[in-house]
């Protein structure tokens, strides 16, 4: 008569390795692969929220003033000179004769740097939801790292708002990265910059889809290898 046993560890140890180095290979590329992947997903879905909810115009030749609604805005080169207690700022922007060169960061937790010459982006932003648009003029703050942003809008109903935040908070409002990028002329992304990098053949094609790829085939080899492994055997 045929007796059936399960296959032990002991007795079957070339299909018992072959299932724990599959699977801790699979596991080791998908631990490496996913979290890179998934910020990538993430970014193309703020991208296109972002630009679905909103649409800007950029404004890339200075015309002055620049004249929105009631009010008239320039943005000029700045002649002041940089004290101890007084950083640099290149361009002088005034409104309506306003002049607000000097951000307000009270509040913020931030400090001022002395700034090397950066440029100053002005667009049209459009909100979608609200069906409503303003002037919005966006500048880099801080000298290195660039981390400190300011957004000077111009409503139609005349109000002046300013926001002066860091990149860290640059989420949201998901508009402050459209406008970020326009005024530093580089390309920002809204979590990380995962799909900014330089395309070639390591980033992203080798890594991380070829690894990710190769993380699910391993560790579906070492789950179906770990089954077969539990199946009965037959004994004479």
């Amino acid at each position: 008569m045929r007796k059936l046993s399960y296959a032990t560890q002991s007795k079957q140890p070339r299909f018992t390795l072959s299932a724990r180095f599959c699977g801790v290979t699979g596991t080791v590329l998908l631990a490496l692969s996913l979290p890179v992947l998934i910020l990538m997903i993430l970014e193309l879905w703020a991208s296109q929220y972002a630009y679905s909810a909103y649409q800007i115009e950029p404004v890339f030749d200075f015309k002055m003033p620049i004249t929105f609604g009631s009010h008239r805005i320039n943005i000029q080169p700045s002649t002041k000179v940089a004290s101890d207690d007084m950083p640099f700022f290149p361009y002088r922007i005034t409104i309506d004769e306003a002049d607000l060169t000097l951000p307000d960061v009270a509040g913020t937790g931030c400090t001022l740097m002395q700034t090397q010459p950066n440029r100053v982006g002005a667009a049209i932003l459009a909100d979608q939801k609200l069906q409503s648009k303003r002037l919005t003029i966006t500048q880099g703050l801080s000298a290195w790292p660039r981390d400190l942003y300011r957004i000077i809008s111009v409503h139609p109903d005349g109000s002046i708002t300013q926001e002066v935040f860091t990149s860290a908070e640059r989420q949201s409002p998901m508009y402050r990265v459209m406008l970020m990028s326009l005024s530093a002329r580089v390309t920002m992304g809204f979590y990380s910059e995962v799909l900014n990098g330089w395309p070639s053949c390591i980033y992203p094609i080798f890594y991380p889809f070829a690894t990710g790829l190769l993380g699910v085939v391993f560790t579906s080899m070492g789950i179906v290898k770990w089954r077969r492994c539990q199946r009965p055997v037959q004994k004479l």
